[in-house]
């Protein structure tokens, strides 16, 4: 007896899932002048990269129906893409990524048409389905850490290499190759000294003497010395006083750059209780983030730090001189890496974002891990006679799922759709029961990663994508042999 196999062509299910990978939002916000500005902007390196080559597929299963039509579809996927990113969260969409989508597709008709420009399809069989089905698994259980945007800032890291291998980003070696000291002390009393203001900074009354006063549109560059560039040991200790929140963090003292190089200290955007947070980057591009228990007040004196262990992995917090360690988000790196950006107070170091609106005073940088009883010893000598209200504590000391950031990830939804009609019509020869149960599990266990992972907040936009993933393949079926 012969096992049945359908054959399907590509071009739908790949149609489905770059619109998932790239058209889908995850919340919508009015267009913003920074959005429409970027519109003209040409991405970094491994923008154009990942435009040209995630369209070459595009041009290749599409080529069958004629080069003219077939770029022209590309181009209006791509079309589709950059609109909804004038809407979407976390999206930048820009004219060249259109140009360069529609080079890629170009390239992809090229290849096809040399190969003969033949319909591209997948011969689906018993054992392909049960591979599906446990891709569809693996997908599931991972929650997705590998989406085109975590692969684009991989890309980042590897044409950044040369630079960071032959340290052409120059580092500060002590706390990890020798003994630490202070690098940098900022009181403010004498005025802004050497720093370098933007959008005009003040002064105000600080702790004792003046501080700087930031209004949430500007901001100092405060060093770019090496001494900052930290690679080992470090503690970041301050006196800060917020006038408002925003709907971003605040930073305070930060050189992260978008490849998550550097360090970020700064106080949570978390609606409703904001808190302390410490963040450093690692050479595989992800991140080590600690998060404070103490919620920052605003109209208050605090004092704040963070020291990092290059030795012992410790990273911790502390307000007014105790420690203050919530959560830990990420495996804390055996050294920090450097991004060569100005350290900047009062905002992210390379995107417009991020502002700090209050006062901060006494800010200190040390490339040395000081001990909990150094940072007491420090905020008990400059505590302010006055006494404060107490913080409020979150009782919550583990990091609960995030909302999703990256919504490159949508297009995993699609292709776990995919999988399980793949594996529907590979088994279903065997007993519909079978082929409706295994699709059945993965479709589960993918509602399961969502439910309980980054995505919880959009239940029926999860269902809509999973079934239009599963209608991709179901449609594209030509055949049965």
């Amino acid at each position: 007896m012969m096992r049945s196999e359908r054959i399907i062509v590509l071009d739908w299910p790949l149609i489905a899932a770059l619109v998932g990978f790239t058209a889908i939002p995850l919340s919508l916000e009015p267009p913003n002048a920074e959005a429409l500005a970027g519109f003209w902007s040409v991405g970094f390196a491994s923008d154009v990269i990942a435009n040209i080559l995630g369209f070459i597929p595009v041009g290749v299963v599409l080529a069958w129906r004629g080069p003219v039509r077939a770029i022209g579809i590309a181009a209006a996927l791509s079309g589709l893409a950059e609109s909804t990113q004038f809407f979407s969260a976390d999206r930048s969409p820009a004219f060249f990524d259109f140009a360069t989508n529609v080079l890629g597709a170009g390239l992809g008709v090229l290849c096809a048409q040399i190969w003969g420009g033949r319909k591209v399809t997948f011969r689906i069989t018993q054992r392909r389905a049960l591979a599906g089905a446990a891709v569809a698994l693996l997908i599931a259980a991972s929650g997705v850490l590998i989406g085109p945007r975590a692969l684009q800032r991989t890309l980042d890291q590897l044409l950044d290499a040369p630079a960071t291998t032959l340290r052409l980003i120059p580092a500060n070696q002590r706390g990890l190759d020798a003994r630490g000291r202070l690098e940098a002390h900022w009181s403010f009393d004498e005025g802004e000294g050497a720093l370098e203001g933007v959008n005009a900074p003040g002064l105000a009354e600080g702790i004792s003497g003046r501080a700087l006063f930031l209004n949430g549109s500007n901001y100092v560059i405060a060093s770019s010395a090496e001494d900052l560039q930290l690679a080992g040991d470090m503690t970041i200790a301050a006196w800060i006083r917020l006038d408002a929140f925003s709907d971003e963090d605040a930073t305070i003292l930060s050189t992260m750059s978008h490849l998550e190089r550097g360090y970020n200290f700064y106080v949570t955007e978390e609606p409703g209780f904001q808190a302390l947070a410490v963040e450093l980057g690692a050479n595989n591009g992800l991140t080590a983030a600690r998060f404070g228990r103490s919620e920052i007040a605003l109209d208050r004196w605090t004092f704040v730090a963070a020291t990092y262990s290059a030795e012992t992995l410790d990273l911790h917090l502390f307000v007014d001189g105790q420690e203050d360690d919530a959560c830990l988000l990420g495996v804390t790196p055996a050294r920090q890496t450097v991004s060569g950006l100005d350290a900047r107070l009062g905002r992210h170091p390379e995107n417009d974002m991020e502002y700090f609106h209050g006062a901060m005073d006494e800010v200190r940088v040390y490339s040395s891990a000081l001990s909990a009883f150094e940072i007491a010893e420090l905020y008990a000598a400059e505590r302010p006679a006055m006494e404060s209200e107490p913080l409020r504590m979150n009782a919550e000391t583990s990091c609960p799922p995030a909302p999703a950031k990256d919504p490159t990830i949508m297009g995993w939804l699609v292709v776990v759709g995919q999988l399980a009609a793949v594996v529907w019509l590979g088994l279903s020869g065997q007993g519909w029961v079978r082929g409706a149960v295994l699709a059945g599990v993965a479709v589960f266990v993918g509602l399961r990663w969502i439910v309980y992972g980054p995505l919880s907040a959009y239940p029926v936009l999860v269902v809509l994508l999973i079934l239009a993933g599963m209608l991709s393949v179901l449609a594209a079926r030509v055949r049965e042999v």
